[in-house]
């Protein structure tokens, strides 16, 4: 048996820490990519083989984790680009915090009454990366954010209700705006707004308020995971993502 050794001990830590640090940075970019269980063998095994001075089977472990790290990166390499494109600070262009919490009572009031009269609906907040894309492929709307717009934007018999509107500062940008639906298993009943609205947040940062037709649940989709939020609590969660 090995003598104990605080140097072994420190450096398997710090080993871990980088390890775990990394995985959240990957999880996070690529939320889709399930490298847990095998990075998880991987660092046991190398931290038992640090401490039995086992350098042959250290180094191997290492190697593999590198190459595990490589191997999802560029098997998103399409994804890498796409945030690399996007990656580009969007415009305030005077946006105060008056501007800001004035969006916020609005928007607070807009999905108050969605959820009450159960009209299904999606809005999308853009923050640091560009939403130009998606934009681009919707309606342009390029008007002030007002209760009475986007609640008509949404009500069944309109033309643009069945999309997602995006909205850029205090400024509705489009409507009508189609995203590609998350592929990942959902736990429960939902339909196509909440898998789009997932499958929008796991390629960029923005913000994603969905309301339910069918049961006006409200819930906010961000990084890849759906959260549902209750009407009195929606207006602190909402702002304290936007301001993430």
């Amino acid at each position: 048996m090995p003598e104990f050794s605080w140097l072994v001990l420190i450096d398997s830590i710090v080993y871990l820490i980088a390890v775990i640090v990394i995985y959240l940075i990957i999880k996070k970019v690529f939320v889709r990519s399930n490298i847990a269980i095998p990075l998880f063998v991987a660092t046991i095994i190398n931290i038992v083989a640090s401490y039995f001075s086992m350098s042959l089977i250290s180094h191997l472990c290492i190697a593999a984790t590198v190459c595990l790290f490589l191997a999802v990166v560029i098997s998103n390499d399409q994804k890498m680009n796409k945030l690399m494109k996007r990656k580009k600070a969007t415009k305030e262009n005077g946006y105060t915090s008056e501007d800001r919490r004035q969006l916020y009572k609005v928007i607070n009031n807009t999905v108050a009454a969605l959820s009450t009269s159960k009209t299904g609906a999606i809005m999308t907040f853009e923050k640091h990366n560009s939403l130009d894309e998606f934009i681009n492929k919707g309606v342009k709307i390029n008007a002030p954010v007002c209760q009475e717009l986007l609640t008509t934007i949404f009500y069944n018999g309109t033309t643009l209700h069945d999309g997602a509107v995006i909205i850029r500062g205090n400024t509705i940008i489009a409507a009508s705006v189609y995203y590609i639906p998350t592929v990942k298993p959902m736990n429960g009943k939902y339909g196509a707004r909440h898998r789009a609205s997932l499958g929008i947040s796991e390629v960029c940062d923005a913000v994603t308020v969905v309301v339910s037709e069918e049961t006006g649940r409200i819930s906010l989709a961000i990084d890849g995971e759906l959260q549902a939020v209750s009407r009195e609590n929606f207006l602190q969660s909402f702002k304290r993502e936007m301001e993430k």
